[in-house]
């Protein structure tokens, strides 16, 4: 173990660490977009297969209410 108190664990000085900060945020909310797409896309796949989904409302010709649903 090297007594360098300049650095963190990672070995990257606190200045990168401070610029990469706002970067990582942006990268975290890109990948939680990605995973509900994912999401959103695997139920409605597995819905129009299993013969489930209701095409009427899924391309917005009838309106229900989410109590309906």
């Amino acid at each position: 173990m090297r007594g360098n108190s300049n650095g963190l664990a990672a070995g990257l000085p606190v200045e990168a660490i401070i610029l990469l900060s706002p970067i990582s945020s942006i990268v975290d909310m890109a990948r939680t977009a990605t995973n509900v797409v994912g999401a959103a896309t695997a139920t409605t796949l597995v819905a129009a297969t299993e013969e489930q989904l209701d095409t009427a409302v899924y391309n917005g010709t009838v309106e229900t209410l989410a109590a309906e649903a």
